[in-house]
């Protein structure tokens, strides 16, 4: 990952009373060629795995555990 920036935050109609909806821009590159869906899918499921266990993040539209 080369960048992460912060987009957005909502709050209101769609989003459960006392949680936030929060939108975040990833930059993968690999200077060394050109990286694969896979390759990045597999990225953004670690740094999603990681935010779920620190700050109990979910993806919207995720079902609930």
């Amino acid at each position: 990952m080369e960048e992460l920036q912060f987009v957005d935050i909502f709050r209101g109609k769609g989003i459960a009373e006392g949680k936030k909806s929060v939108t975040l821009s990833l930059v993968f590159r690999d200077t060394d060629g050109t990286l694969t869906h896979e390759a990045v899918d597999c990225f953004e499921s670690q740094i999603l795995a990681e935010l779920t266990s620190c700050v109990g993040a979910v993806l919207r539209g995720a079902p609930s555990a």
